[in-house]
């Protein structure tokens, strides 16, 4: 599908915005403003989770789902630089493959690699995102959102109506530093009383030719000069449709159609005598997923998911030194996902049971890189238990996960069962909690690690991972008119992970494979401190709220046989921390935030060569709201600070953005 073709299709829709908009009878909801949830009033809240709500994820200079991430506490981002630049993302040092990301209540899933790209979702219509440790404590969630370390979950808005009105929406267009443009359009119709549809689309367009300094040697006096990111352009789209069927107040339905395409270039790492490449890539992904909720009485409940998805990633290098003289991969990916649960609670709400089962069938075709079209069937079954006294609460659960691979002309993955037990313990009173949770879980070997050529390694072992964690948090409010929260918590944590799947030299530095060769320990601290202070100034609300996070990680090289024994892990910051402030008052809003990471190496050898600087990022928005319209100015890297994420992937410096949406 041809870009022209892709944006005709998404603009002919978004056209039909203002036809839509001519309802007579408006009604006017004055804005609020949220923040990081503390969630200090919630029964259901898992001690060790976060979230940042929909008019904070407004506020804030973020665009993608990866840049807002890294202000969640334990998360480390890998960015690999500018907004088309692949961000994924690690959770209290156990990797990308032990988060779980969640959207609406579905996994994102990825057989081939396991890693997501957050950059492919977009804040638009999010109306939250929550980081989840251990496991989500919550009625009636899928088996397989117990599977990992922790659960990074994305919720979309539920349309809402006024009286009288049965179509609402918003058009918003974007334009940033280095030929950045984006439009996203996003329209609700309310059929009648029981069913609404919702479409949101996007068109994203970014040049990306950035400039950055290229640094000679290690040294403080080393030469250096002043490059531009080359081919780094981007250009995407994205089409979203959801329905939302109220059959009954026992029965719902919501529905999701998804399309995403992607065609950027891919810059590569910047090197000596080597700042250009010409290597393309192209992604699309589509699936359709639905939830139905079924209330048999107070009691008793049924749930099921079932989703099907498609994903196309094609790859070229047109100067590859080979005997065609370029090269071409192309990577197919489906799966078939379905789901059950059935879940009983008694009338006190005391005490509360579930069933559920995941089944899901996955295979990949990629003849360039796989000769052995591999297939993986799985299922995750998992019994829930939940049980309230005063204020006590304990959940514990246990699941069974079983795996089982083909592949074809070679040996497959052998099966896998695996048990994996969670408690937890929560104490709770008006101005304190306490609580702990112990999990033990396993990673199942990527395709990439068993079955791609030359490297795979199919008589690989499951990644095993313990995690202990203690919580403890203070909440106190005061004042009426002069409102004051303030919420502080702290988080002690250690991981341990035994048969890490990592990659090792084989024959010679050119011939690698995948071996179970390590142990990692991990022992981390995260302070948490939001205060937020509401009062009335000139009959206008006035709200200002900072909160503030500092994460200390112990990720260390725990085997004794190992040449970097009790290493700090690659990639992985000792220190790090962040700072979110805003300040709104008369539908203005100020905010800024902070991101500091310490010191961090690229290689799990801790030498001065392998190491990435310290850096800290500041930025900052302002954003006003006027009558039926939003507008946002913001800037990002205030203080235009050269670093790297990753080793040779520069970040953008200074660059601005300004946002203007239309609701209707």
């Amino acid at each position: 599908m041809s870009k022209k073709s892709i944006i005709s299709i998404i603009l002919f829709t978004l056209s039909f915005c203002e036809l839509f908009s001519q309802d007579s009878l408006r009604t006017v909801i004055l804005d609020k403003v949220e923040v990081i949830d503390s969630a200090m009033h919630d029964d259901n809240k898992q001690s060790s989770s976060q979230k940042i709500k929909k008019e904070e994820l407004k506020a804030l200079p973020v665009y993608d789902i990866g840049q807002a991430a890294k202000y969640l506490g334990g998360v480390t981002i890998k960015d690999y630089g500018g907004t088309n630049g692949l961000k994924t993302i690690s959770v209290r040092g156990l990797g990308s493959l032990h988060t779980n990301l969640l959207y609406d209540g579905v996994s994102i899933s990825n057989t081939q690699s396991g890693q997501i790209d957050l950059s492919k979702f977009s804040v638009n219509n999010v109306e939250e995102l929550s980081l989840d440790n251990g496991n989500r404590i919550m009625n009636m969630q899928t088996a397989r959102s117990l599977a990992s370390g922790s659960v990074l979950s994305i919720t979309t808005s539920r349309p809402s109506f006024s009286l009288n009105s049965k179509t609402n929406g918003d058009l918003s267009l974007t334009y940033g530093s280095f030929n950045l443009f984006n439009i996203n359009g996003n329209i609700n119709r309310k059929v009648n009383e029981k069913l609404i549809i919702n479409f949101n689309s996007e068109i994203v367009n970014y040049e990306g030719s950035y400039p950055y300094t290229l640094h000679y040697g290690n040294g403080i006096n080393d030469s250096s000069s002043i490059e531009r990111r080359e081919n780094n352009d981007m250009f995407s789209a994205k089409i979203e449709s959801n329905i939302f069927a109220d059959f009954s107040s026992q029965s719902t339905l919501k529905a999701k159609i998804y399309f995403y395409y992607d065609e950027k270039g891919l810059p590569g790492p910047t090197t000596l005598y080597y700042l250009k490449s010409a290597q393309r890539i192209w992604n699309r992904d589509f699936f359709a997923q639905s939830a139905f909720t079924h209330h048999f009485n107070k009691n008793l409940s049924y749930k099921t998911h079932l989703k099907a998805s498609l994903n196309y990633t094609r790859y070229l290098d047109p100067y590859y030194n080979n005997n065609q003289g370029f090269q071409e991969d192309i990577y197919k990916q489906n799966e078939i996902y379905y789901n059950n649960i059935i879940a009983w609670q008694n009338t006190a709400k005391t005490l509360s049971f579930s069933l559920t089962n995941d089944l899901s069938l996955s295979n990949l075709d990629a003849k360039n890189n796989y000769e052995f079209n591999p297939s993986r069937f799985a299922s995750f079954s998992a019994i829930t238990s939940a049980y309230k006294y005063q204020k006590l609460r304990i959940d514990f659960n246990i699941l069974h996960t079983f795996t089982k691979d083909w592949a074809s002309k070679h040996k497959a993955f052998e099966k896998q069962n695996h048990i994996s037990p969670f408690l937890s313990a929560l104490f709770k009173s008006e101005n304190y909690e306490i609580s702990l949770f112990y999990k033990d879980i396993f990673r199942a070997p990527t395709f990439n690690d068993l079955y791609y050529n030359v490297v795979g390694t199919p008589n690989l072992k499951p990644e095993k991972t313990k995690q202990y964690n203690l919580h403890t948090a203070l909440f106190f409010q005061f004042g009426v008119l002069n409102h004051h929260n303030i919420y502080f918590a702290a988080d002690f944590y250690h991981n341990k992970v035994t048969d890490k799947i990592v990659a090792v030299p084989r024959n010679n530095l050119f011939i690698w494979s995948m071996v179970n060769y390590g142990k990692v320990l991990i022992n981390g601290l995260e302070f948490k401190l939001n205060y937020t202070n509401e009062r009335i100034i000139n009959q206008e609300n006035m709200k200002f709220n900072i909160n503030m996070i500092y994460n200390y990680q112990y990720a260390v090289d725990d085997d004794k046989n190992s040449n970097t024994y009790k290493h700090q892990i690659q990639y992985t910051p000792r220190h790090s921390g962040n700072v979110i402030a805003s300040i709104n008052y008369k539908k203005l809003t100020l905010a800024y935030t902070l991101s500091a990471v310490g010191k961090r190496y690229t290689m799990n050898q801790n030498t001065e060569r392998n190491s990435l600087p310290a850096y800290s990022e500041h930025s900052i928005s302002l954003s006003k709201t006027i009558k039926k319209y939003e507008i946002k100015l913001s800037c990002n890297n205030l203080t235009n600070e050269q670093y790297e994420i990753v080793k040779s992937y520069p970040m953008c410096g200074r660059n601005y953005n300004l946002s203007i949406k239309y609701k209707f």
